[in-house]
């Protein structure tokens, strides 16, 4: 019950925030869509090309290799947000990362459905949505928790690189929880993968 109080209250008092990342999530992924639409036949055509060549190496992937360039992709996010979180005003900067994972989300969607209908959907709905429903949350709480860590700072005026370290255990746990989320993208991401493409 304490957990869910806690969380309950800390979501109240951060709704701006939340609010605000799922706005430029929403954008980002908007934007992401509409850029596929703009793609010459050249580029699409290289796309498609590039994707069908992936796709021969995906296939041969292994579970330790995937995951492995899954917790690489999670430590730059994790480290971008250290970095963002050492000023007050480059922590709003972390609610942009949403947007950047929704710009991805939407272009790679967008690309899918249109060059491998049905097939391109199945993996939408079946890969790229469960992912990213996983794995977003923590991208909105690690800005959050950036934005009010340096918010913190500020007013304490506690501008030292030991302060600064604070927000480390806060990260660390943040990308333990990633590194979990990230186990369906090794696991049954690219079995769905072998099986639609």
């Amino acid at each position: 019950m304490k957990k869910n109080s806690f969380f309950k209250e800390h979501i109240r008092n951060n709704s701006v925030k939340y609010i605000l990342c799922i706005i430029l999530l929403l954008a980002g992924t908007c934007v992401g869509c509409s850029r596929h639409s703009t793609l010459s036949a050249d580029n699409a055509q290289s796309l498609v090309t590039y994707f069908s060549e992936s796709a021969v190496d995906g296939a041969a992937a292994t579970f330790t290799e995937v995951f492995k360039n899954c917790l690489i992709s999670n430590l730059k996010y994790t480290v971008a947000y250290f970095v963002l979180s050492m000023t007050a005003y480059s922590a709003w900067c972390c609610v942009a990362v949403p947007a950047v994972k929704g710009f991805a989300a939407g272009f790679t969607s967008a690309f899918l459905i249109a060059n491998y209908a049905a097939h391109g959907v199945a993996y939408v709905l079946l890969a790229i949505l469960p992912s990213c429903l996983l794995i977003l949350p923590m991208h909105f709480f690690a800005a959050v928790v950036c934005i009010n860590f340096a918010a913190d700072r500020r007013k304490r005026r506690d501008i030292g690189a030991r302060a600064a370290m604070g927000i480390v255990p806060a990260l660390a746990i943040i990308f333990a929880v990633m590194a979990v989320c990230s186990l369906y993208d090794a696991l049954i991401s690219p079995f769905i993968f072998k099986n639609l493409f």
